[in-house]
């Protein structure tokens, strides 16, 4: 199960994402690493504690599992503040991210 949650806040100058080491798949953090690295190069990846989402029950019933979340943290997350148009926000995050979990997904099942 691969859940991308909170993707979009650009905190810094690089375009980063983390892998949450809580609920989380470890084989899978490691595989995914590498195949993000592989297919998105420009991202960087790291791990947190951040807890919890809609990975949570998968892992706790069995299923590999991992979450992929932001890696900074989000003052409006949850808020009426929580848009899109404003700032931190950030559109090729997004995209960056989205790439990596769907050549995740691709390579997984195996579609060349």
């Amino acid at each position: 199960m691969l859940q991308g949650d909170m993707i979009a806040i650009q905190g810094g100058t690089s375009y980063t994402f983390n892998f949450s080491t809580r609920y989380s798949t470890p084989a899978l953090i490691t595989s995914l690493t590498q195949i993000a690295k592989e297919y998105v190069p420009q991202l960087v990846i790291s791990t947190s504690t951040s807890c919890c989402s809609d990975n949570q029950p998968f892992f706790n019933n069995g299923y590999p599992a991992v979450l992929y979340t932001e890696a900074y943290s989000d003052p409006q997350y949850h808020t009426v503040g929580d848009v899109v148009n404003r700032s931190g926000f950030n559109i090729t995050t997004v995209q960056l991210v989205t790439r990596a979990i769907l050549a995740g997904a691709a390579t997984y099942a195996q579609i060349n």
